[in-house]
């Protein structure tokens, strides 16, 4: 039954997110993660220092169970590790659920034919959902985007439009998230050639950003991202997830000066506000293309 597959792919994920507060909050910029030993170790209180047993590891349920605070010395656990297993419990679920609903939509032929590449699509899209976890916390604690990342990202990117092409063929918008409004946009001639240029607009575009502004508003980091990004969503849906993270980036940035938290010279990462793009376009994209262009009576 589909609910017990997603139940257990729910559990792996509270697990996996367990280790994901691991390599996050232990990581270090310096040594990055080819320090297996910057990870590694027996789990602890990181204030008194003390091991922590079995069951004081159980993802989300130790948290409630200590009420947040650790057992040998009282000391506040941080709302970080519920979080962050909770929400890698969230992308095991509802990532597959859009991919295979996506694929339902798309696929012009019987979906069991193609159960396969619908499969590796949903385990390549999680994978990138991962990382993007991953990356907002490194770069929201850190103000840096680790390279390795990136190039993953990249690579993935590169493996998707691949199981794409085969799931879904260049006709069918090229698994488009817009689904037929990619169509106003325009396309390359191939698939590869949409993603590649996707990839090169958004390496043009960050890398105007950083010329003009001497490199004050936007980091290199950002710029790799970017081009990932192009190579993961392809043309044009990456241009709606750069829209929406400087949507999204200005909004939070006046509210925080507004509250005083931050000045208009500080710097901002804005790295976890391209993956809340990412994450709108992915699940939201075609919804609120649809809505813009109903203003418009635009089908």
């Amino acid at each position: 039954m589909d609910y017990l597959l997603y139940l257990s792919l729910a559990i792996f994920g509270l697990i996996f997110g367990s280790f994901l507060n691991v390599v996050t909050i232990r990581y270090n910029p310096d040594k990055g993660f080819s320090n297996i030993k910057s990870i590694g170790g027996r789990s602890h209180c990181p204030n008194c220092r003390n091991q922590l047993a079995w069951y004081e590891l159980v993802p989300v349920l130790s948290f409630l169970s200590l009420r947040g605070r650790c057992r040998h010395c009282g000391h506040a656990i941080s709302l970080q590790y519920p979080f962050v297993e909770l929400l890698t419990a969230l992308i095991f679920v509802v990532v597959p659920m859009q991919v295979i609903l996506s694929s339902r939509i798309l696929v012009l032929v019987d979906v069991n034919a193609h159960i396969g590449g619908i499969i590796a699509l949903a385990a390549l899209w999680t994978v990138a959902f991962v990382l993007f976890l991953v990356l907002a916390i490194i770069d929201f604690k850190h103000m840096i985007i680790p390279d390795s990342i990136n190039v993953s990202l990249a690579v993935l990117g590169i493996a998707i439009a691949g199981v794409t092409q085969w799931v879904h063929g260049f006709g069918a918008f090229q698994g488009s998230f817009l689904r037929h409004y990619a169509v106003i946009f325009g396309f390359r001639d191939t698939i590869w050639m949409n993603h590649l240029f996707a990839a090169i607009i958004g390496l043009l575009f960050f890398g105007g950003i950083i010329a003009v502004s001497r490199g004050r508003a936007m980091g290199w980091g950002d710029l790799k991202l970017a081009g990932a990004l192009g190579l993961l969503f392809g043309w044009p849906d990456v241009v709606l997830v750069f829209a929406f993270s400087f949507i999204i980036g200005s909004i939070i940035s006046i509210g925080l000066m507004m509250r005083g938290r931050k000045h208009m010279k500080d710097a901002v990462p804005f790295g976890p506000f391209l993956v809340i793009g990412a994450v709108m376009v992915f699940f939201f994209g075609f919804q609120l293309v649809s809505l813009y262009f109903g203003m418009f009576d635009v089908i």
